[in-house]
């Protein structure tokens, strides 16, 4: 396994946000982490980087544990993409070549260089490259984030709600191009994901949090209407649309699964 994360646990203060979170995730394949707000999914993936530090448990990242490590030697293995990117006054090269950083001893050397500008053709950013990243679409500006993420040349992608602001075209753009990332580069990804149906076009399994505890696991057909019912307190029919699963919603239950804010 490329990911083993075990028993990990943590609190904001005195609220517990997540409770024995433990899994496996295999190269090459998408993990979606799903729950309603408040869930644990953000914390879950901060964890995991060690953005925040868990009260308890482990993170290894081929047999190696993150949790243990320093900031840059975890960037090595650990590339994260945010919800928000707040360094949007910088061009889209420089915004790129930062993913170097964890690499970089003095100064960026020619093989970082080489590095971002294949990246930025393999995502279709090469004309963008001295363009500030504030002038951007929110799908160009998602894919610098994406390629900056990738320029650390990790084993792991944490994706936190990646498409949560972009329209429908843009949406599969993003997903599809993860997809293939994780396909051709070896990595695995690890997508904290509210679309349902998005998240089964591309996920191989899913974790689903409820409370901050795994309420279940496993491959896409862990995700059945029985499951939605239970975790978001909404009755849904499952479809195979044109070869792909589709949820439909139907109608809210009288349930409590739909509580909390967002964490």
């Amino acid at each position: 396994m490329i990911l083993s994360v075990d028993a990990i646990s943590f609190r904001y203060n005195s609220l517990p946000v997540l409770q024995d979170v433990t899994f496996q995730l295999p190269r090459g394949e998408i993990l979606g982490v799903i729950g309603v707000n408040g869930a644990g999914k953000s914390t879950l993936l901060k964890c995991i980087n060690k953005i925040l530090r868990p009260k308890s448990g482990s993170v290894l990242v081929e047999g190696t544990d993150v949790l243990r490590l320093r900031g840059d030697a975890v960037a090595r293995r650990i590339g994260y993409v945010p919800q928000r990117y707040s360094d949007d006054h910088v061009t889209v090269f420089d915004a790129v070549l930062l993913g170097r950083k964890p690499h970089i001893k003095w100064v960026a050397t020619e093989r970082d260089m080489r590095i971002v500008e294949r990246l930025l053709v393999s995502m279709g950013l090469e004309d963008y490259a001295l363009r500030p990243i504030s002038t951007l679409s929110g799908g160009e500006a998602q894919k610098v984030i994406i390629a900056r993420a990738l320029a650390q040349e990790p084993k792991i992608l944490l994706l936190d709600e990646p498409t949560s602001s972009l329209d429908l075209r843009n949406q599969l753009e993003v997903m599809n191009l993860v997809s293939n990332v994780v396909r051709t580069e070896g990595v695995s990804a690890v997508v904290a994901i509210h679309d349902l149906n998005l998240a089964l076009r591309f996920a191989d399994r899913f974790l689903i949090l409820k409370d901050g505890a795994i309420h279940a696991m496993g491959p896409k057909e862990a995700l059945s209407p029985e499951i939605i019912e239970e975790v978001y307190g909404v009755h849904s029919i499952l479809r195979i649309v044109e070869g792909f699963p589709v949820i439909i919603p139907v109608h809210c239950c009288k349930s409590e699964a739909h509580e909390g804010g967002s964490k």
